[in-house]
């Protein structure tokens, strides 16, 4: 027996969710930093290596994709095959909403806090100053870090494997986008970032600390 579809209320929230988070996270808070710094913080293909810009290429299939489920979802219910959350009980979805909101508006915190330093991608040549404080404090990459607990929430909410898959991808991705970040701030710099990165953690505090005293890059 499949496992039921979730109603047309809940059919509609992933979608939602979506729209959401590109419409805040990224067009709100570019055009914040337009309207402040008078630029719009993108810098995906700026610089860098050609494979560099080759993954950030895939963020727009990687998006699309994510798109084209929720919409399936909503549309042609029968398309999607979930998987079974009966065991969840009744308030997955809502849990899902939940945790989905919460990534986002903690994200947006994130970002806002970095003020003229936020970039989407990394310009090689700017040297907008080390943001050390409010969460940056506890976590060095806490944008990345609450939108993975915003793609948590997207997968309560659409439970497929294709999320899943999503989620696997997007967490190797974050990985690999962070250490070229920490490269890019380490060369910027130097030993302000490396004596932040001793004692603030990567993505959890206390964990990914770089080890000091030394002269490159090292993490645990």
């Amino acid at each position: 027996m499949s496992p039921p579809a979730p109603p047309a209320k809940g059919r509609v929230l992933p979608l939602v969710m979506l729209l959401a988070f590109v419409a805040l996270g990224i067009g709100w808070r570019s055009w914040l930093h337009w309207r402040r710094y008078g630029a719009t913080g993108f810098a995906l293909f700026g610089g860098g290596s050609r494979l560099r810009h080759a993954r950030n290429a895939l963020l727009l299939p990687f998006a699309l994709v994510l798109f084209a489920q929720a919409a399936v979802a909503l549309m042609s219910p029968a398309l999607i095959v979930p998987i079974d959350t009966r065991a969840l009980g009744a308030g997955w979805q809502t849990a899902g909403a939940i945790v989905c909101g919460v990534g986002l508006v903690l994200m947006l915190g994130a970002q806002l806090r970095l003020g003229a330093s936020w970039r989407i991608g990394i310009e090689e040549e700017a040297r907008p100053g080390l943001v050390t404080g409010g969460m940056y404090r506890w976590c060095r990459n806490p944008i990345y870090a609450w939108w993975m607990l915003w793609m948590d929430g997207y997968v309560l909410l659409l439970p497929t494997w294709l999320s899943i898959l999503g989620l696997l991808a997007w967490a190797s991705a974050m990985r690999v986008a962070v250490r070229d970040e920490e490269r890019y701030l380490l060369a910027t710099y130097g030993d302000e970032y490396r004596a932040y990165a001793s004692r603030v953690g990567r993505f959890v505090p206390g964990l990914g600390l770089w080890r000091m005293p030394t002269s490159s890059m090292s993490a645990e």
